[in-house]
């Protein structure tokens, strides 16, 4: 970065000129200065998620922007074309972190015992943590290198208080969450996650409606 460069005050409207001139990565630390100097500028969260390098990074900041403008339509288009079937196969390859509360264990035991017989690579607590093994940093690593969660919404899931901390480190990671409805519940006010899957009244058809979403017949079964 030049001297001139250097000395400019970071407006949103200096950032914009940098990036014009083809120096995104000065834009990218200008405007990353305004979102900390000013967390409710909705502009230059929009912007940031503009310049950001990473898709998770952009989501994280499109996510941003919505909190503060929720009825921003070019923010929720912008969210909706990073969550294409390509970034949700490409997720699902990274892995797939099931959160769901005690009461729901049976169900997510039986999830994932059908994901890996379908091929998917499932990381659940309840059989990947050696016993030796600190629950909550093996948790904490599984939320790190998974690029899927899987939320088994039920009434007793929204009251969770660790759920509602694995699903808030996958929001501000920009990581996709795909709930999925078990129960009838008023999830609605829960921000940023795609479209439910239902399994309420048949499993079946809510596990094939899900593989499909995941692109795993494209994947596994070419």
């Amino acid at each position: 970065m030049s001297s001139n460069q250097r000395a400019d005050k970071p407006t949103l409207e200096t950032a914009i000129r940098y990036l014009r001139q083809g120096d995104q990565a000065t834009a990218h630390q200008m405007i990353v200065t305004l979102v900390e100097a000013d967390p409710e500028n909705v502009q230059a969260w929009s912007w940031l998620a503009y310049v950001a390098e990473s898709v998770e990074q952009k989501r994280a900041a499109l996510r941003k922007a919505l909190r503060l403008s929720p009825v921003d339509t070019r923010i929720v288009d912008a969210l909706q074309r990073l969550s294409s079937p390509q970034l949700i196969e490409r997720a699902v390859h990274e892995g797939v972190f099931i959160s769901y509360t005690r009461a729901d264990e049976l169900f997510a035991f039986d999830l994932a015992h059908s994901l890996r017989s379908s091929g998917v690579n499932v990381w659940i607590d309840m059989t990947d943590i050696p016993e030796d093994e600190d629950w909550y940093a093996a948790v904490q690593n599984a939320l790190d290198y998974t690029g899927l969660m899987l939320v088994v919404l039920t009434p007793s899931a929204l009251v969770d208080d660790d759920l509602h901390g694995e699903w808030q480190y996958f929001v501000e990671s920009g990581k996709l969450v795909l709930p999925l409805l078990r129960e009838k519940c008023d999830y609605q006010n829960q921000d940023y996650w795609m479209p439910p899957v239902d399994f309420r009244y048949d499993y079946t058809l809510g596990f094939q409606n899900l593989l499909k979403l995941m692109a795993v017949d494209a994947a596994w079964h070419g």
